[in-house]
């Protein structure tokens, strides 16, 4: 399996995790999302009901190494 394969798997999981667990708060799950004002993509990414990003992975990270926050 490679990477593709694998975030599908993992997204499958959230989702069906999300359908049953509608008190999250999680709205939904989204494979290689841009973040807004760049050019990278995130494999797997977390948004609350109203859109919020509650988890990006991996974490966007800086020159210095520091990785940003949500």
């Amino acid at each position: 399996m490679n990477e593709w394969g694998f975030g599908g798997e993992i997204k499958s999981w959230w989702d069906a995790e999300l359908a049953a667990n509608p008190h999250l708060g999680l709205g939904r799950c989204e494979l290689e999302r841009s973040s807004e004002g760049s050019h990278r993509r995130a494999d797997l990414t977390l948004l609350a009901d109203d859109g919020r990003v509650n988890l990006i992975h991996p974490p966007a990270v800086n020159a210095r190494g520091a990785t940003s926050g949500i």
